[in-house]
């Protein structure tokens, strides 16, 4: 019991892991000049809190593996997926109004919260969205 607790504060402190929030701004798209002036973001209709949520990576320490964010066509719907980028992180699944809708992998077990066991596999047209090209 004792080498359990102490893998998990040590998992804890380790990680530094932080809870992100279920929903990120609006949902409107945005056009072209609105967009951060990257080269490396794909600009056609991505959802304005799409775009706030890779301000918010930018202003966050640089990770290894880099940040990224894939579109996906998922059950008909685009949807966004984040990669987890330490430890046993969970992903993160948004809509395209940026609800978080679920973690379909990491954590410790590696298959995530498991609302959506299927997405890995019936996931669409991939298209990376942005990544994170600091050093």
């Amino acid at each position: 019991m004792k080498n359990l607790l102490f893998a998990l504060v040590f998992f804890v402190v380790a990680c530094n892991c932080t809870k992100t929030d279920n929903a990120v701004t609006t949902s409107n798209n945005i056009t072209d000049n609105a967009l951060p002036k990257d080269s490396n973001i794909v600009r056609d209709n991505v959802p304005a809190c799409i775009i706030a949520l890779i301000k918010k990576l930018k202003s966050e320490p640089v990770t290894n593996p880099a940040s990224k964010i894939y579109q996906y066509n998922f059950s008909g719907k685009m949807v966004y997926y984040v990669p987890p980028v330490c430890c046993d992180n969970f992903s993160d699944l948004y809509n395209d109004s940026c609800k978080l809708i679920a973690h379909p992998d990491g954590g410790f077990t590696g298959r995530g919260d498991r609302k959506l066991p299927t997405f890995h596999d019936d996931k669409k047209e991939e298209k990376l969205i942005w990544e994170d090209l600091r050093k």
